[in-house]
């Protein structure tokens, strides 16, 4: 019965995060992985200078932390085996290269994705 709290969880992250400021949707892979593109280029020193792509940025990094937070809280039954030392920049990093590698999946929801990058990236071990 814990699977609906955490069906809870991403319907309302979901609904969250389906408008951004331009008022476009921007709620799959594709769209975070654009996003968190921005994301490494302004960490590898690179200038941002449009708004855009500062929201960008920050919607990255808001998404992902948020949500990976929310699942790790909500894990009880240990499903998820993420590193304990879990930084943005991990995050980020491990998300854009499960996509990279995933292109098939960029149409998918963002939230749908990022389940996925974390359970393939760091699989449990079998019980």
């Amino acid at each position: 019965m814990r699977i609906i709290p955490m069906l809870i969880f991403c319907c309302v992250l979901t609904l969250g995060s389906e408008a951004s400021a331009s008022g476009r949707t921007r709620d799959t892979v594709g769209d975070l992985y654009s996003q968190c593109k921005q994301y490494q280029k302004l960490s590898a020193g690179i200038p941002i200078t449009e708004l855009a792509r500062s929201a960008d940025v920050g919607y990255c990094l808001g998404f992902l932390n948020r949500f990976i937070d929310g699942l790790i809280t909500m894990d009880t039954n240990h499903h998820l085996c993420v590193p304990l030392a879990f930084s943005s920049d991990l995050r980020i990093n491990a998300f854009l290269g499960w996509a990279d590698s995933h292109k098939n999946e960029w149409n998918e929801k963002e939230h749908l994705g990022v389940i996925k990058m974390l359970k393939e990236t760091w699989p449990c071990p079998t019980r």
